[in-house]
């Protein structure tokens, strides 16, 4: 009630969100969706469902889903967003009041705290998103143009100000506006993929000529020439069934509509605001070229089918979710450990014992168990799924925060756990 609640200053309305979004929203590292899933079970394709990924913790009941909070800030920021359409239309040559900024912060954090609630998973209806979350989004950058707007766009007149003359909380705002809609951008990426490589794995089989002609082929010759039919597919946009599967999640229709965003993503990719140009260049690229991006996340998508692969993938995954979790508590404790002059271990060794376990159950899947090329086929497959996994990056963040800056030298991370030798 305090977020929305019309009666009460802006400035209190702000701190009221900001509040709620530090104490029951923001979560642990590990708990937010990855944006990307660029590895495939092959038996599971057929199965690939529109639902988005959801929550990966357990949610108090008392939230009940944390609806009514997405409603209040869904709300919050459509009012937001009339509200500084409408200032920007009455007092375009006017200097902003304080209530304009105070009203221009309260967005911003009403975007903040959207942005936390789509990275958790926490939207993960796509009928919600598409009809609630994208047109409201849109507002911030695309909002239904008045009878003056409407004029220049159609004389080519260019407004007064433009980017320039925005408050720094909107130019925050449309940032986090833009950050929020390149992350739907790649949740989609999480359904088209599995959906196209679904619409031709029937086919997959025999869409080898020569194997049907009954020539030796390697795995890798099959592979390149299935790449090739699906790609020709891509480019001749074969069939109604891709074109209804990019539209799915699209921020915008090929009318007038997506022109008019296409040119206010034009304009702000012209702002001084570095981030904010970028990103605008990007959700541009993205929205502009849906097959050229499909096309590209196929060609960097893993399709894993021998059991022994598939197997390993599933231990990375779990391995790869005891390490996001542990090791930003190992990176505190040992900052806090050099902030109080101590050297020493920073973590009990249970704990470590399971990041060691983690680390070596990546390693060993990693070397082939025989020199027999089927073994050495599914080890190499293998590294590439905890590459994927950035497994890599998270020890070498450790390492990095246990590497003794006096000496030169790394704590013995290893010391007291079942893991001596790693």
């Amino acid at each position: 009630l305090g977020m929305n609640n019309e009666k009460l200053p802006a400035r209190v309305r702000l701190r009221y969100t900001r509040l709620m979004r530090m104490l029951y929203v923001q979560r642990a590292p590990e708990d937010y969706i990855q944006e990307r899933e660029t590895s495939q079970l092959l038996h599971e394709i057929d199965t690939a469902s529109l639902a988005l990924p959801g929550p990966r913790f357990e949610m108090d009941k008392s939230f009940r889903e944390y609806r009514p909070l997405k409603t209040c800030v869904l709300q919050g920021l459509s009012a937001s967003a009339s509200r500084s359409a409408a200032a920007a239309a009455m007092s375009a040559q006017e200097e902003g009041t304080i209530e304009e900024e105070g009203d221009a912060e309260l967005g911003l954090e009403l975007a903040l705290v959207c942005e936390e609630l789509l990275r958790l998973g926490l939207f993960q209806s796509h009928e919600e998103v598409s009809s609630s979350v994208i047109p409201t989004l849109l507002l911030h950058l695309n909002p239904p143009p008045t009878q003056s707007s409407a004029w220049e766009e159609a004389m080519g007149v260019e407004a007064e100000g433009g980017q320039e003359d925005m408050g720094a909380h909107k130019k925050q705002t449309k940032l986090v506006v833009c950050r929020m809609l390149d992350y739907i951008c790649d949740l989609r990426l999480r359904v088209r993929v599995p959906k196209l490589l679904a619409l031709y794995k029937v086919g997959a089989s025999t869409m080898s000529t020569a194997a049907k002609e009954g020539t030796a082929l390697t795995k890798e010759e099959i592979a390149d020439e299935i790449v090739q039919k699906l790609t020709e597919k891509l480019r001749t946009n074969h069939g109604d069934d891709l074109t209804k599967l990019l539209s799915f999640l699209s921020l915008s229709g090929p009318g007038l509509e997506g022109q008019r965003l296409a040119v206010k993503l034009v304009k702000m990719m012209q702002s001084r605001m570095e981030d904010l140009s970028l990103m605008s260049m990007r959700l541009l690229m993205r929205e502009r070229t849906p097959k050229l991006e499909l096309y590209r996340e196929l060609s960097n998508t893993q399709v894993l089918l021998d059991p022994g692969a598939i197997s390993a993938y599933r231990a990375c995954i779990d391995h790869g979710a005891v390490l996001r979790k542990l090791v930003p508590l190992a990176k505190t404790e040992m900052l806090g450990r050099r902030a109080a002059g101590d050297g020493g271990m920073s973590m009990g060794a249970g704990y470590r014992d399971q990041m060691l376990k983690a680390v070596k159950g990546c390693g060993n899947m990693c070397v082939p168990a025989t020199l027999s090329p089927d073994h050495q086929r599914v080890a190499t497959e293998n590294k590439e799924t905890v590459r994927r996994a950035l497994i890599h990056h998270l020890v070498l963040d450790v390492l990095t925060h246990y590497l003794d800056p006096a000496t030169g030298s790394f704590v013995d991370f290893s010391q007291g756990t079942d893991h001596p030798a790693i």
